[in-house]
């Protein structure tokens, strides 16, 4: 009888054991995993570039009244690890929206470049100014992948940015 207990405490405690090393072990990354992004920039080939860095200040577009800025290419980075997240964005466009979302400003923005299945994607696009006004813009990069169908709702978020509107 006593061989018999040793017997199965053993066992017990192997199976404790090897449950804890599973238990233990981290999990896989992701596949495609997420990008890790600190910093946005928003280029206006005709006014100016603003840059957006975590744990920074809430940066100030001041855009001309009643002006079109026919190309405004967005930026992303991991500045952290001097990586530029743009060319993988690009490279899995049918994944991938960046969405504007003006708030109590007098500006419309279009999305100007589509990916492979000719949905926008946003890198690029064109800003038409109105009447002098303030208010905040919120930039989104969705993460879309198998549910992209042009809207910003699917999906989540792998970075969102609020930008502060002057137009004057």
């Amino acid at each position: 009888m006593k061989n018999i207990l040793k017997q199965h405490t053993v066992i017990l405690a192997l199976f404790l054991l090897l449950l804890g090393f599973v238990a233990c072990t981290p999990d896989p990354p992701p596949v495609g995993g997420e990008e890790e992004i600190d910093e946005v920039t928003l280029s206006f080939s005709n006014g100016p570039t603003v840059s957006w860095e975590l744990n920074g200040t809430e940066p100030e577009i001041v855009l001309n009244a009643n002006t079109t800025y026919t190309t405004v290419s967005a930026s992303f980075r991991n500045a952290a690890d001097n990586e530029d997240i743009t060319a993988e964005i690009l490279t899995e466009s049918v994944d991938h929206l960046v969405c504007f979302t003006p708030n109590g400003t007098n500006v419309t923005i279009t999305r100007t470049d589509k990916d492979a299945n000719d949905l926008e994607l946003g890198l690029t696009s064109s800003w038409e100014t109105g009447e002098a006004s303030t208010g905040t813009l919120n930039l989104s990069l969705k993460h879309q992948p198998g549910v992209k169908d042009g809207s910003c709702e699917p999906g989540d978020a792998n970075v969102e940015v609020l930008f502060n509107i002057v137009i004057q």
